[in-house]
């Protein structure tokens, strides 16, 4: 393990955004058991669309793309607080 300094620029629950010495754009920081969530849905999904199970895997899909256009929402919201630009482009789905 290796100790560093990191730039926070939120420390929200499950959506902390931190910035790594020499990273032009922050990251979020996404916990271990969420992180295992979000993959768990992705895998169920695929499961379900295997099966034929349509219906369910759209309702999941639409549940994880849900979950992930709020984290999304999260790290514009804070970019744009610290006039930091995306690292991609887009709207930001935060004044969508």
């Amino acid at each position: 393990m290796k100790r560093v300094e990191l730039e926070v620029f939120s420390e929200e629950t499950n959506a902390a955004i931190v910035r790594m010495r020499g990273r032009r754009f922050p990251g979020m920081v996404i916990q271990g058991d969420s992180l295992c969530t979000l993959q768990q849905s992705a895998e169920s999904i695929v499961q379900m669309a295997e099966r034929g199970m349509a219906v369910e895997s759209v309702a999941e899909a639409k549940a994880l793309a849900s979950r992930l256009h709020g984290l999304l929402q999260i790290y514009e919201r804070v970019l744009a607080a610290h006039d930091i630009s995306l690292p991609y482009s887009a709207t930001p789905r935060f004044l969508r």
